[in-house]
């Protein structure tokens, strides 16, 4: 199995991954999006500006959280943890326009400093779920290797970079999971991780880190995204 596809790379910032389950609205609203924001940068915390409005205080290292805005235009700033609202050091900035789309963001050390996966069309009918495995680490090629529970895939490892995902509909009630190595070694540099698939639920494993001893694999579900 190769990556289906080459995500989005935008601008810069800088956001950890969450190993815990997101609550998010059920349903979009006429003209709402929603964007979840993770923190892929070891060793801080951050702060998530959106047009000037600090929209999360403090998200930990390998953390994520959702949040449903209007359709339109968001200047993104992520700053270090700071008591004050939208000030301090700033870790970078990016934009993103939003028309009815459910997108991940991951703030990252290096360059491109934010990944942006699209999770518009993750979605599928019932009984099924959405699982989606994805590189947005700065360690360089990886190998992601697909668990149930046992390893699955090629003998031979795909190349991943930074960036690289592999997303796909599945049906529910079964346990996958994934470790990350470097291509054709056995040392593993994060994981394995698992998460049970449920019905109408979208299920995101993400490496983060810039090195060995910080890399790790953020997991987190949310439900289906109605987008008009």
């Amino acid at each position: 199995m190769h990556p289906s596809r080459r995500i989005a790379v935008a601008g810069a910032a800088t956001i950890a991954l969450a190993l815990t389950a997101i609550v998010a609205p059920p349903a979009s609203a006429a003209n709402e999006s929603r964007v979840t924001f993770v923190n892929g940068i070891a060793g801080k915390a951050i702060d998530i500006c959106l047009n000037g409005q600090e929209a999360k205080s403090g998200l930990k290292y390998g953390a994520a959280t959702s949040r449903v805005r209007d359709n339109g235009s968001y200047n993104v700033k992520v700053f270090k943890k700071d008591p004050r609202k939208c000030k301090g050091t700033k870790l970078g900035q990016t934009t993103i326009d939003l028309s009815f789309e459910d997108l991940t963001v991951v703030a990252t050390k290096r360059f491109p400093k934010i990944i942006v996966f699209d999770d518009t069309t993750l979605t599928t009918a019932p009984p099924n779920g959405y699982i989606a495995w994805r590189n947005a680490s700065d360690l360089g090629p990886v190998a992601i290797k697909y668990l149930f529970p046992t390893p699955i895939g090629p003998a031979v490892d795909p190349v991943w970079t930074k960036g690289d995902q592999f997303a796909t509909t599945i049906g529910s009630n079964q346990t996958y999971g994934i470790l990350a190595t470097r291509p054709d070694q056995a040392k593993i540099l994060a994981g394995p991780k698992f998460q049970t698939v449920a019905t109408g639920r979208r299920h995101e494993w993400i490496l983060v880190g810039n090195k060995g001893k910080n890399a790790k694999i953020a997991t987190f579900d949310r439900p289906f995204w109605a987008v008009p």
